[in-house]
């Protein structure tokens, strides 16, 4: 799963960046409306970006926040589809990889956490559903 979402997820920010930079601004007014890049979180954005490249995009691909408005940023600057590519696969990767190994451990984790003096999660868990 973390494969599959990871690719997706860099596959999308590739794509998004290719049609930024095959149709330019022209493309961001269409779907954001007019003015959309002059606001200050656009402008902070691309300060980041242009200060940090690819590591902006790397770091963004890591964390929380969407990748969409970094990859439509490095689209309008030129940064190179290869480069946007491996740092969305790369930061990605990174942290799908971390919340499938979370994911996986979760059943684990849950009898501890669940866990009573004498009793499973598993029991509790069933006793809960029988009533």
């Amino acid at each position: 799963a973390a494969v599959l979402v990871t690719l997706g997820s860099a596959i999308g920010s590739w794509a998004i960046a290719a049609v930024v930079q095959i149709w330019g601004t022209g493309a961001i007014d269409w779907i954001l409306g007019e003015g959309a890049l002059s606001s200050p979180a656009w402008s902070s954005s691309r300060a980041n970006l242009e200060l940090y490249g690819v590591w902006a995009i790397f770091l963004m691909a890591m964390g929380p926040l969407p990748l969409v408005p970094f990859s439509i940023l490095a689209g309008l600057g030129g940064m190179s589809l290869s480069k946007i590519l491996v740092a969305s696969l790369v930061g990605r990767g990174i942290k799908y990889v971390l919340f499938a190994g979370v994911a996986a451990r979760a059943p684990h984790l849950l009898r501890k956490w669940f866990k009573r003096p004498g009793r499973e999660a598993i029991e509790i868990l069933e006793e809960r559903a029988k009533n």
